[in-house]
């Protein structure tokens, strides 16, 4: 609907090409409510709730440029990922399912190899491990188990080989190990 010099209520949007730019509804001329974006090739962008013209919602899904494989499913806040979601490849895998906060993976999360296996299994901030958490080889297996800063090995943990076996155990700085927790 018009409503003065602005789009009120529910109403469509076309690009200049004809093509649907947006379907949903509108407080004040900014999308707000419920609605669906396409990007002007008329392919699917993004489903879910809008505020102030941002992605706004516990679960919307956002498209890569393909509009049929889902990029993003999950809570936005103001145009942000935040809240529960998961991010998928190209490929439609997996990529990270977990929280989110200001479009970086962050608090409880699992990371995954493009194989689909468990990467990492932990806790993340700004995009990265840190605190505790569990990563594994391609192939499935155990490499790591413990502290993590800035998405390197730190503090109290334990390093495994390929056949699991425990390779080094105790405290690890920047990646490395420093001493043996065994002594």
């Amino acid at each position: 609907e018009w409503s003065g010099n602005y789009f009120d209520g529910k109403g469509i949007l076309y690009w200049n090409n004809g093509e649907k730019h947006y379907d949903g509804y509108w407080n004040n001329g900014k999308k707000e409510g419920y609605g669906t974006s396409y990007r002007e090739d008329g392919k699917l962008e993004y489903i879910g709730n809008w505020k102030e013209d941002q992605y706004d919602t516990n679960n919307g899904k956002l498209y890569y440029e393909d509009g049929k494989t889902i990029c993003y499913e999950g809570g936005y806040s103001l145009g942000k990922k935040n809240g529960y979601g998961t991010s998928f490849r190209q490929d439609g895998k997996i990529e990270y399912q977990g929280k989110w906060k200001s479009d970086n993976w962050n608090g409880k999360g699992i990371w995954y190899w493009e194989n689909g296996k468990v990467y990492y299994n932990g806790d993340f901030v700004n995009g990265q491990p840190e605190g505790n958490g569990v990563s594994y080889q391609a192939t499935g297996e155990i490499q790591y188990s413990g502290g993590w800063s800035k998405g390197k090995y730190s503090g109290q943990g334990t390093l495994y080989d390929e056949e699991e076996k425990v390779e080094h155990s105790g405290k690890f700085v920047d990646g490395e190990y420093i001493e043996d927790s065994k002594k």
